[in-house]
């Protein structure tokens, strides 16, 4: 074998609604990103109570989508590895609530960079978009109109390093911002420092 073993999902059914019987399936979340990338008017929603269509029951917490073509579909089933069921029946609208996906963003601190990196690349390998934001975008202010979920991976030392970060002979020392990096928050080069956010962030 050199090369991962994919499941291939299929869809059964007929119908203009999809549904993705939730089972924990660690795919689901990244499938509903890409949904909304590919279509923005694309209608998510979560079930709330058991839902049957025909030999199937859908658990709590089940996905009905509705507003995607059938090649968008089969290109979802077969990248994230999901079984779709269509259907023409839906459930009642007070049985049902819509989905937001959350603007995540993952701080970065100078004090310790392996665990924020282990997070960055564990988004980056489910697609899961993220911000990464650091002690400047602290100190700006109004996180919360701009994210719904701010990660802060495990950074180790004490209280006192998280807000202090290096030693003043090291955290002086400008560092770039990449032009090209994925999810940096800065589109365009920059310079930055190694001092944390301090008491003010």
């Amino acid at each position: 074998m050199d090369s991962d073993v994919n499941y291939e999902g299929e869809i059964s059914g007929s119908g203009n609604s999809y549904f993705i019987h939730y089972q924990a399936q660690n795919t689901v979340l990244p499938a509903l990103y890409w949904i909304r990338e590919q279509s923005k008017n694309a209608e998510i929603r979560v079930i709330k109570s058991e839902f049957v269509i025909d030999q199937d029951t859908l658990n709590v917490g089940s996905m009905m989508i509705k507003g995607i073509s059938s090649s968008q579909a089969g290109e979802l089933g077969k990248k994230f590895g999901l079984d779709l069921i269509r259907s023409s029946s839906a459930p009642e609208s007070d049985k049902t609530h819509a989905v937001q996906l959350p603007r995540v963003a993952i701080y970065h601190t100078w004090f310790n960079t392996q665990d924020e990196g282990w997070s960055r690349y564990t988004f980056e390998q489910r697609g899961i978009p993220y911000t990464s934001i650091d002690k400047d975008d602290l100190k700006a202010g109004n996180l919360n109109s701009k994210f719904d979920v701010i990660l802060v991976p495990r950074s180790r030392g004490t209280a006192s390093d998280f807000i202090h970060a290096l030693t003043p002979d090291l955290a002086q020392c400008p560092i770039p911002r990449p032009i090209n990096s994925l999810h940096m928050a800065s589109p365009t080069p920059a310079l930055t420092s190694r001092v944390d956010q301090g008491f003010l962030g």
